[in-house]
């Protein structure tokens, strides 16, 4: 999702964007493939991308951004804007909790890649909880482990607040619904359908 937001943001692709899924993505040497070759998912918007997981749509995206400022593909440039949207979504950030938790860390490298997530990035589970709520709700939380910590007679000794960074403005209310936030209610269902086999 966080190579969605940034092809949406930068223009790279809009909502209404068909990428033309192969199987295989065929604009680097590598030439890395979908998860679902020798088959192939055929045009898919970024909605239909994000519910198929369609490895050469974001392959595509990631592709664009590298080459937006320049016309030429470039590294640091595609990692430029990955890095840019990952740290919106708080995925350079330690949660909040009060335990000890490793810093997560951004790709620095092969924005093809990273745009799918592979790359050298290295984030915890409660790091990527923090980011699909971030997606889900607009809001970047400090996320908190206690609410309040009381005495013997259940009197408040301290209260903890837990805090949230506005993110909805990242994108306008088109581009995230039906875009991004349809993708993690039709996630949300189906893990719940699953849930009750």
């Amino acid at each position: 999702m966080v190579s969605s937001t940034a092809g949406l943001a930068e223009g790279v692709i809009d909502t209404s964007s068909k990428i033309n899924c192969t199987g295989i993505f065929t604009e680097i040497s590598n030439q890395p493939k979908c998860w679902i070759y020798p088959g192939a998912h055929g045009m898919d918007n970024v909605s239909e991308a994000l519910r198929d997981s369609c490895n050469v749509f974001f392959y595509t995206t990631g592709f664009r951004l590298a080459s937006k400022d320049t016309g030429s593909y470039d590294d640091e440039n595609g990692m430029k804007y990955i890095q840019k949207y990952a740290s919106i979504y708080g995925l350079d950030q330690k949660s909040g909790v009060e335990i000890v938790e490793k810093t997560p860390s951004i790709a620095t490298q092969y924005p093809v890649m990273a745009a799918i997530g592979q790359s050298n990035n290295n984030y915890t589970t409660i790091s990527l909880s923090r980011y699909v709520t971030a997606v889900a709700s607009g809001k970047l939380y400090d996320y908190k482990l206690m609410n309040k910590i009381v005495d013997a007679d259940g009197k408040t000794v301290k209260q903890y607040d837990s805090k949230s960074t506005d993110i909805s403005g990242t994108l306008t209310q088109s581009q995230w619904m039906p875009s991004i936030r349809e993708c993690v209610w039709w996630s949300k269902t189906c893990t719940m359908y699953l849930a009750a086999l």
